[in-house]
């Protein structure tokens, strides 16, 4: 099997240092610019600020489908991954494959309800000419 990651237009431009480490302030907060890919304009303010904050050498790396999100918004996916639910219902990829899951689930159960309504129905056409009983028991059981 092959993973083929998904590439998308939007992103943020993040600043990579020449040590292959990307910048970031003493708070943790990365240099950063939301922008799409090969976005001109969005590269020069990244390195007119990188150079303010007395980082000129490096360069800009891309980082498609990234969004920025607030501390509160972190906050909120690290709970939200701790309860065991996707941490950002932004996140297209996450909600692609939990809708593939579910489905995936449901054909299941509807194809163990047709195997064990198919068996239902042979027991009751086998047993039909024996008692009554037996079917109305089997159709109770059934709903």
């Amino acid at each position: 099997m092959k993973i083929v990651p998904r590439k998308y237009g939007w992103g943020v431009y993040v600043w990579r240092l020449p040590n292959g480490r990307f910048f970031k302030d003493s708070d943790g907060n990365y240099l950063n610019i939301p922008a799409q890919k090969d976005d001109l304009s969005a590269i020069t303010k990244l390195k007119e600020a990188a150079k303010y904050y007395g980082e000129p050498e490096g360069q800009p790396i891309f980082q498609s489908g990234v969004s920025r999100v607030t501390d509160e918004q972190y906050s909120e996916q690290l709970q939200r991954l701790k309860e065991g639910q996707i941490p950002s219902l932004d996140d297209i990829d996450a909600i692609a494959d939990a809708i593939i899951k579910v489905v995936v689930i449901i054909g299941i159960v509807i194809g163990i309800a047709i195997i064990n309504i198919a068996i239902v129905v042979t027991v009751v056409v086998v047993t039909a000419a024996t008692t009554k009983h037996v079917i109305m028991v089997l159709i109770v059981t059934v709903i």
